[in-house]
């Protein structure tokens, strides 16, 4: 028996993105049910599934002459593969998602990872001039196809206020993947490895992470920092290369390119205490960062700043500690990583995808029994 295709689309996410293949596609191939067809930019890294193809079909600058027939190229993918659902993740996706709806009767799913109207009033390269101009040109496709979206898949839940959702959406968080029983180890504290992972760019914070990290090891020489993940931007790639240059005790694995997602794994792993700095932008000031539900499924401590949304989560589940500036002294960053780290007596089931699991495979059973 065949089965229903759905087909997850993205202009600017690799075709394995956590998100779209170790989340959504993976969870949902569990029922044995569906096939998936993951169409986004070019990764080198990507895997085989069975019931997934990666179909790489963009390659090209974020800010680029060929982005102009993403769309085109989509809807043309589109025609080919006959899916029974399409989520989509990029607004520019979402007028020909509509069109093909309307032609063929198929449903489409809005999942919004981020606030793009925000994101590029404030985090875009684009020139200044252009940035009010292209969040307003983002928030009008969102408007106007909104009523023909058959659901919104919510990757906050500060994205609820969104105006044009109505109350068809349902809040998926980036929580962890499950792990086999994590046990919170001791770190070593006379040469402690601190990690940032993900995206590490100067709007996402590498560089208050960076300052912390060279207050900490300025009272223990024998502390290493390890970078690990995509470096997108060149501001970005400029500023970790030239502080790598200058601090031996920095490193980093991936770059330009990004690592596979097992590859963030192995350094959270390895890590003894993870950095959690995010600068303040209205751009993601309300977002939870998934590297801390990452780096609580491993029972990695964190070192983390203060007054963000995510702080207070974060120090009741004995995950994190706060770093100032100004503790620097020997005795109290001793007692500051000498803390009790994730004690046995607090629940943490509620950390993991699991629990967002349920809701997506209810959600896609629904939208197909709505055909």
């Amino acid at each position: 028996m065949l089965k229903k295709q759905i087909v997850i689309g993205s202009v600017l996410k690799p075709v394995d993105d956590i998100r779209h293949y170790h989340k959504l596609a993976l969870s949902m191939t569990k029922t044995n049910k569906y096939g998936f067809n993951i169409i986004g930019f070019n990764s080198k890294n990507h895997s085989a599934h069975p019931d997934i193809i990666f179909i790489p079909l963009f390659h090209f600058k974020r800010i680029s002459f060929g982005r102009l027939f993403a769309p085109l190229r989509f809807l043309l993918k589109l025609i080919k593969l006959k899916p029974e659902v399409i989520i989509v993740n990029t607004s520019e996706l979402l007028p020909v998602s509509i069109l093909y709806q309307i032609i063929f009767g198929t449903r489409v799913v809005y999942d919004i990872q981020e606030n793009y109207q925000q994101n590029i009033k404030h985090l875009s390269p684009l020139p200044t001039f252009l940035k009010p101009l292209a969040a307003a040109w983002v928030r009008w496709i969102e408007t106007i196809c909104a009523p023909f979206v058959t659901h919104f898949m919510l990757a906050e839940n500060s994205y609820t206020s969104l105006p044009f959702i109505g109350r068809r959406w349902t809040v998926l968080q980036n929580k962890a993947l499950p792990l086999p029983a994590p046990i919170a180890k001791k770190a070593n504290l006379n040469a402690p490895v601190f990690l940032v992972s993900g995206t590490l760019s100067l709007t996402y914070g590498i560089r208050e992470a960076i300052e912390a990290f060279l207050k900490i090891h300025e009272t223990i020489p024998g502390s290493q920092l390890h970078l690990c993940g995509k470096v997108p931007d060149k501001k970005s790639i400029q500023y970790v290369a030239e502080t790598i240059r200058v601090h031996p005790s920095i490193m980093l694995t991936g770059g330009a390119d990004g690592v596979p997602y097992e590859t963030i794994q192995s350094a959270i792993a390895q890590a003894d205490f993870g950095l959690v700095f995010y600068p303040d932008n209205p751009a993601i000031n309300e977002c939870f960062p998934t590297k801390v539900w990452e780096y609580m499924s491993y029972r990695l401590p964190m070192i983390i700043q203060e007054e963000k949304m995510w702080t207070n989560y974060c120090l009741e589940k004995k995950a994190a500690v706060i770093f100032k500036s100004g503790q620097a002294s020997t005795g109290e960053l001793s007692s500051l990583l000498n803390s009790t780290f994730y004690p046995a007596t607090i629940d943490y089931n509620d950390i993991y995808w699991t629990t967002e699991e349920h809701k997506l495979t209810e959600l896609v059973s629904t939208l197909m029994l709505g055909r």
